[in-house]
């Protein structure tokens, strides 16, 4: 029981940290193809998508209109540190408009087929654990084959 807490604790600031993860630059990315199934990491993984596209949107106007991309530059860095905060803290913080658009990302179809298949980072450590176990299975049974035949 407390082994289990231990490792939804550990499972849980693991997803901390990829939410938080999220809003830095393109590394929203990296969150959807670790933590595909959980609901947590994608919520932040889709609200980030739209911060990033905001943001390369507001570089643009800052390039074209200098003045008008520095005032919208300062907020969206505010957004940004609040939400790494929110995230890092286990909270389902929705921006407001931007959690709209958000909703309307379809993780799977943007990592196509390897992401419908795809279990993210546990499933490939909960299959090399597994490996693992089932190696140490095979060496008993080899070690076993190779005992001499007991007299009777």
């Amino acid at each position: 029981m407390e082994q289990k807490q231990n490792t939804e604790n550990k499972e849980n600031q693991y997803d901390n940290l990829l939410g938080a993860m999220a809003y830095v630059g393109p590394l929203f990315i990296l969150t959807m193809v670790a933590r595909p199934k959980s609901k947590f990491c994608l919520f932040h993984a889709r609200q980030s998508v739209v911060l990033f596209a905001i943001s390369i949107f507001t570089m643009f106007v800052l390039l074209v209109i200098n003045f008008l991309g520095s005032i919208l530059i300062l907020p969206l860095f505010a957004l940004y540190v609040i939400s790494i905060y929110r995230a890092y803290m286990s909270e389902m913080w929705a921006i407001p408009i931007v959690s709209d658009f958000a909703k309307m990302i379809d993780v799977e179809k943007i990592l196509g087929k390897a992401g419908a298949s795809m279990n993210g980072i546990s499933g490939m450590v909960e299959s090399v654990a597994q490996q693992r176990e089932d190696n140490g299975k095979e060496e008993v049974e080899e070690v076993d084959a190779a005992k001499p035949p007991e007299a009777k």
